[in-house]
């Protein structure tokens, strides 16, 4: 993961994270704590394309669950213009 925070963010709109094995909800706000440190105007697309979440906790952030095309169809939707939610609720 610290490779990424090496990398320029110059003109993009959209980051999708994905995990693909059980992650805690804490490990996930961490992660898109620090990419919004990094580029505060992008959107962070987490994708939860494994057994999830450790229990069913809420994370505040634009989350697909389930498989990796319902993770391709999100970023499709995005990319064509789909409502998203207001990044101030992500956290920071």
């Amino acid at each position: 993961m610290s490779r990424i925070f090496s990398l320029d963010t110059k003109g993009v709109e959209l980051i999708c994270v994905c995990y693909l094995e059980i992650v805690s909800a804490a490990q996930v706000r961490y992660a898109v704590r620090r990419i919004h440190r990094m580029a505060p105007d992008v959107l962070v697309l987490v994708a939860m394309v494994g057994s999830g979440l450790e229990g069913e906790v809420v994370i505040p952030s634009n989350v697909v669950r389930g498989s990796l095309q319902a993770t391709v169809d999100r970023v499709v939707a995005i990319a064509n213009g789909a409502t998203v939610p207001d990044k101030s609720s992500e956290p920071r």
